[in-house]
């Protein structure tokens, strides 16, 4: 085969070099997540840091990034019916978030962003509980019918563990990794009874028997965590799954009927010797062309495939400024008032060591030389100084500042705080939509799953009912040939806003602002519908106040016939040419070349062996 060679032996030395590079990327990730959460959180040594910046940034960070699930709008660059399957695939995008509570692994996901990176695992999954269903496909005559009964599936998405997750070291960006993958732990007789369960999925029960219990544990598992490492014997196995993108096993199975590159799975019986093997045939890869893994980054770093966290690149001067905190700490802790007396005086010694407060000693001939103040240890000013020199350094690199935190100390006029709580929300924006931006890549792939497969099968609530009419289901796959339609022609983008708080004053305030935009504009609407495109301003205005498709909130149509004209646009809507029965009270038929019937698809395991129907444990 050309490219990248995938025997067992080239295999090995791949992987093994890329977690060895990876790993170096990780050497300082434990002490971060410690200083994280402190010692009191599972060991209550007395080492801590004092100025615990990792939970300060995430607690910042996370909420701005993630605090509800998204909301996605679907747009298409094709007219006339692919208009109606991304308004389908739109509803359904956004049922599937709601049902799958997404953000449950999108909060994760942020924290493993800030420490380092974070990986998504995408994978196809049957719906937990769902009977089987007839799908959807076209007759000859372009007409809806009934097909074979199907078992409903849908995209899940789980959380790698960075120190699991690894690519190809040469790649001068992540988006060029010849291969990547991870690895995965699960009982041993668990996999062997998957493999008895699904025997055409190509689990090779006699390798997964000879493999040694336990083998490689240490290094997929915090090394430093020795409850775990003291935890009772589970019979566990490591397994390795790689996906190669190059790669193309099955000639039948190609890009044409959905499929992309190869997924390879070892067993791992010791790490860095060659006692593995092959414990699944190596099958085509059913998903999106990106590959199963969805890279969490905020930072490019030249000519390297792992991104830069905050974090990491300013964790040289958080451990600086926490040295010198706890130095003045112990100077603090070392403070002592001493008064010195002349020996000669034992009666004023004792009544001066006895005496109260604002006590009035009388000393016959005193002399001020014969009794002294003096002070050891202590914080100087040069301390506070340079402590304070060292967190304002910290906060200029990181971007937060006092406001951001609550505090207002007043040192600062109006506009300088205006000022750096601009230059912030810039930095920490940034962060935020390169944070968005991997869940826009994430929800594409989910997104290519319910447009290709015909066992996507779902329903999609009241909001869909009532845009779509009827008692709207979700039917992905292939239905109509010829149409010219595929799924590139699809827009994704989460809509503005969606994912973060929402302040009940903000929202009413916006809310009033959209309503006197549209009461505004309404009288200058029915005499310039023709030739000013309102809906499209209007959306735009809405995406500004977080309010999604302001314009379809307005009838077009009737404003323009109210000014005794005609809409042009809704005009060229009607007379484009549909494909019959695209939605419905049925939902959406897309289109593609081939049904999924002959796909080889990986399914049948949930929840927390998900990762295992794809090629490996959770």
């Amino acid at each position: 085969m050309v490219g990248l060679r995938a025997d067992l032996e080239n295999l090995l030395d791949e992987t093994v070099k890329a977690i060895e590079f990876r790993d170096a990327h990780l050497e300082s990730y434990t002490d971060r997540v410690k200083a994280y959460h402190g010692p009191f959180f599972n060991n209550r040594s007395e080492d801590y840091d004092p100025e615990n910046h990792y939970f300060e940034y995430a607690s910042l960070g996370v909420p701005l990034m993630v605090f509800d699930n998204p909301r996605v709008n679907v747009r298409t660059r094709r007219p006339g019916s692919q208009r109606d399957v991304a308004e389908a695939l739109r509803h359904g995008l956004n049922r599937w978030i709601r049902d799958t509570n997404v953000i449950s692994v999108l909060d994760a996901i942020a924290y493993d962003y800030l420490m380092c990176w974070g990986v998504l695992l995408t994978a196809q999954e049957p719906i937990a509980g769902a009977k089987p269903t007839e799908a959807i496909e076209m007759d000859k005559g372009g007409q809806p019918t009934k097909g074979r009964k199907v078992s409903p599936h849908w995209p899940r998405t789980y959380r790698i563990s960075p120190r699991r997750f690894f690519m190809d070291p040469l790649a001068l960006h992540w988006t060029e990794a010849r291969y990547m993958g991870h690895d995965w732990v699960m009982d041993k007789d668990a996999l062997l009874e998957e493999a008895r369960r699904n025997p055409d999925a190509g689990w090779n029960t006699d390798v997964i028997r000879g493999l040694a219990e336990n083998a490689g544990i240490d290094q997929v598992r915090d090394p430093n965590d020795t409850y775990r490492r003291d935890a009772p014997d589970r019979h566990e196995i490591v397994g390795r799954t790689i996906w190669i993108p190059e790669h193309q096993e099955d000639e039948k199975k190609g890009p044409d009927e959905g499929f992309y590159g190869t997924l390879y799975t070892i067993g791992v019986a010791q790490t860095r010797t060659y006692e593995s093997d092959f414990i699944r045939a190596p099958r085509p890869f059913y998903g999106s062309p990106t590959g199963p893994y969805t890279l969490f980054g905020s930072y490019t770093v030249p000519d390297s495939p792992y991104p830069l966290s905050p974090l990491v690149a300013t964790q040289g001067q958080v451990d600086d400024l926490n040295d010198h905190v706890r130095a003045a700490n112990r100077n603090a802790d070392a403070y002592k008032r001493l008064i010195l007396v002349d020996a000669a005086m034992p009666e004023e010694m004792q009544k001066i060591a006895e005496a109260k407060d604002r006590y009035v000693i009388p000393v016959t001939g005193i002399d001020r030389s014969k009794a002294v103040d003096l002070e050891v240890g202590g914080i100087t000013q040069q301390h506070l100084v340079h402590i304070e020199t060292k967190r304002e350094r910290l906060d200029r690199t990181s971007g937060i500042h006092e406001a951001q935190r609550g505090v207002v100390t007043g040192r600062g006029t109006a506009t300088e705080v205006a000022e750096a709580s601009q230059s912030s929300e810039t930095r920490m924006g940034y962060v935020q939509r390169q944070y968005q931006n991997a869940v826009a890549d994430m929800l594409k792939c989910v997104a290519w799953y319910m447009y290709h497969d015909d066992r996507v099968i779902f329903p999609m609530g009241s909001e869909a009912e009532e845009a779509m009419g009827g008692d709207p289901w979700y039917y992905g796959g292939s239905h109509i040939e010829g149409s010219g339609a595929n799924f590139s022609d699809l827009e994704l983008e989460i809509e503005p806003h969606s994912m973060q708080r929402a302040n009940e004053g903000l929202v009413l305030k916006r809310n009033m602002e959209a309503f006197g935009v549209v009461v505004q504009s309404a009288p200058l609407m029915p005499q310039t519908a023709s030739y000013i495109d309102w809906a499209g301003f209007l959306n735009d205005i809405g995406d500004a106040l977080n309010i999604p498709n302001l314009g379809q909130r307005v009838n077009m149509r009737a404003a323009a016939e109210l000014g005794g004209q005609q809409l042009a646009a809704a005009d060229e809507k009607e007379n484009q040419p549909r494909l019959a029965k695209d939605t419905g009270a049925a939902g959406a038929l897309l289109p593609f070349k081939k049904p999924a019937a002959s796909r080889e698809l990986a399914g049948g395991v949930r929840g927390a062996n998900a990762a295992s129907a794809f090629g490996g444990g959770a």
